[in-house]
């Protein structure tokens, strides 16, 4: 089916505009609840920022099965390989390694490559996950360029018992059955999950129209996941707790549709534990983690004898505490030590990394306004960085309005893949960093029982320093330099509506986002000409949503545009796509508990789209999936 982008943006402007004019109706301002399970208090808190938080409720709801699916829902690029294969985040036109990823307050990251596989991030044993759009580095550290992603898991001492499972069974051999086990009295929870997911990814793609389509092969994938979350509540303000996240992944790495075989493979094993203790009065807050992360991965390739082993320990410890001098006035100051070591057959000895930082942060609250200013000090292998400042505020001059922006200092180490990764790595590399700016404009308003909002921000930002792999002049391999400054800047256009008649619940959602992000520097580097867009960086991206719920029934539609852009070997064509999910649930109260039922069915490309994300990388035609998932809760009347 052949959908112009004008008639995308013709959808989104014809709601906002009907939004906006009926704005005058607007007597008051519903204000929508928001669970907030983050114990970080100020830090957790973005003032100026762009910030989405999911509940486990509302993440149950959406067709994703992992956090490069969940973020693709609200408008975030996501640079995939295929279905099944590698895929990354780039926010605001930055690279992958600018997107930081958190479990619980702490980095997840790996430090050989600086980024994380999201495809391989399940969603089940959350909380809750946060979405924070642009540079938090004062916050939070390395990374935090493009956007910070906050995965959470929440301790309930509810005094009962919840039991859920779900199964999900699609095309291309599409397996998914995830459990969860939650115990707790007044003192004590544990919540224990098992997920496995599987898939043959075997969907046919085309080559040209003048040959048979080909069935992609080499591309299983299959998953064990565990977690474990336990907390004791030693008293009314004493609380720890401890975390345990295991997961073994297998996948095997198709052939491009220019290969005609692979045989290459990667295992990954992980294991993260973590360990948090809690106090809080009145006006203090302390909170104190320990943390170990284990990774291992094996890559191999039988095709050309390749069996390449390599792996990292990490050691985490962080201790802040949050105190307020007045109703308006808080504080939050923190200090982390991190310890890393990693082995592969291509570093020439095991390297070590360690960092620390002291962080410290200001915020008044007023009426119409919010200010918070950020400072931090981070320290690499016996090395400062130059300190990280940020300071953002929120006014709102008059009701329902609302005036953001932030302005801050951001940064990323090199990996250790940069520095020391044989031959090419270069022990002397710089950090990346620069600053960036947003602003934003907002707007909420009620109507009878029906709520809109809609915003405008923009955004800018440079880096300098910018790390990337290139031929060297005279030598036959690639080797890490700081190359390029490169300037990001943009517009995100959102607009949503809640619209309730009699029984019935209308949702409509839009956006549309500009970016460009282009080098601002000299380099030699192919693909990299001054000027020139990055590769792999749509210009332009949107989406239109709705969603129709009455009694338990619910259909939804999400139709989204990605822009072209250029790719290493050729040009990335714009492409459209669309979902449709239909959903009935239910519920059956007992007088000692309460079950609940969720029977879904999904449609994936309904249109049946050819279209790449990364060249060369097919990606599926329509398919479909189908699910149920059941849960159960019982709460204690006694203690």
């Amino acid at each position: 089916m052949n959908v112009s982008l004008r008639h995308v943006l013709l959808l989104w402007v014809i709601f906002g505009l009907s939004a906006m004019t009926a704005k005058g109706q607007a007597d008051t301002l519903l204000q929508i609840p928001v669970v907030e399970i983050s114990a970080e208090g100020i830090r957790s808190q973005s003032p100026g920022s762009q910030v989405k938080q999911w509940t486990a409720a509302e993440i149950n709801s959406i067709s994703a099965s992992d956090l490069s699916e969940l973020l693709r829902e609200e408008g975030i690029y996501i640079k995939s390989y295929g279905l099944g294969s590698l895929a990354t985040s780039s926010f605001r036109g930055g690279a992958a390694g600018h997107t930081l990823v958190l479990w619980n307050g702490l980095p997840v990251q790996s430090p050989m490559l600086g980024q994380l596989d999201l495809s391989l991030l399940p969603l089940g044993s959350f909380n809750s996950v946060r979405l924070q759009r642009g540079g938090g580095s004062g916050a939070w550290g390395s990374g935090a360029i493009g956007g910070v992603i906050n995965l959470e898991n929440g301790i309930s001492f509810s005094n009962g018992v919840g039991v859920s499972s779900e199964t999900v069974l699609g095309d291309f051999g599409r397996l998914r059955q995830a459990t969860s086990i939650q115990l707790s009295s007044k003192i004590f929870s544990s919540k224990t999950t098992f997920e496995y997911r599987e898939a043959r990814n075997d969907f046919r793609y085309p080559i040209s129209p003048d040959l048979p389509e080909r069935e992609q092969t080499n591309a299983e994938l299959s998953q064990r996941i565990f977690t474990q979350d336990l907390g004791w509540k030693i008293s009314d303000k004493d609380q720890l707790t401890a975390h345990i996240w295991h997961q073994n992944s297998f996948r095997e790495i198709p052939p491009t549709n220019v290969q005609t075989r692979s045989l290459a493979e990667q295992r990954d094993e992980v294991t993260r534990t973590m360990l948090k203790y809690r106090r809080e009065s009145a006006r203090f807050k302390l909170n104190v983690k320990a943390a170990f992360f284990d990774e291992q991965i094996l890559f191999s390739d039988p095709s050309i004898g390749l069996e390449a082993p390599s792996g990292f320990q990490t050691y985490l410890a962080e201790a802040s505490g949050e105190f307020s001098l007045s109703e308006k006035n808080g504080f939050f100051i923190g200090h982390t030590q991190t310890v890393t070591q990693a082995e592969a057959d291509e570093y020439r000895e095991t390297a070590r990394e360690h960092r620390w930082s002291v962080f410290g942060m200001w915020r008044y609250t007023a009426r119409d306004l919010t200010l918070q200013a950020e400072l931090r000090q981070e320290s690499f292998d016996g090395e400062l960085v130059s300190p990280v400042p940020s300071i953002g505020a929120e006014y709102s001059p008059i009701k329902n309005w609302l005036i953001k922006g932030k302005i801050s200092k951001n940064f990323r180490l090199p990996t250790l893949n940069d520095r020391f990764w044989v031959p090419g790595g270069n022990p002397d590399l710089k950090a990346e960093s620069g600053w960036s700016q947003e602003a934003t404009i907002e707007n909420r308003f009620l109507i009878e029982n029906s709520v809109f909002k809609w915003s405008i921000t923009g955004f800018n930002r440079e880096i300098d320093n910018w790390i990337m792999w290139s031929p060297q002049q005279g030598s036959g391999f690639w080797s890490a330099s700081n190359l390029a400054t490169v300037w990001s800047r943009g517009l995100e256009l959102r607009a949503s509506s809640r619209i309730y008649i009699s029984n019935l619940e209308l949702f409509i959602d839009g956006g549309y986002d500009k970016t460009l992000s282009t080098n601002g520097g000299n380099s030699d580097v192919p693909g990299m000409e001054v000027g020139a867009q990055l590769l792999y960086t749509p210009e332009q991206m949107a989406f239109v949503s709705a969603k129709v719920e009455i009694r338990g029934l619910s259909i939804s539609y999400r139709h989204s545009y990605t822009g072209a852009s250029r790719g290493v070997n050729e040009p990335i064509p714009e492409f459209h796509t669309a979902d449709v999910r239909l959903q009935y649930s239910g519920e059956a109260k007992q007088d000692k508990g309460k079950v609940c039922a969720s029977f879904f069915f999904d449609i994936m490309n309904l249109y049946d789209a050819d279209y790449f994300v990364i060249d060369r990388r097919p990606m599926p035609g329509i398919n479909f999936q189908a699910g149920i998932r059941i849960s159960y809760d019982h709460v204690k009347t006694n203690q």
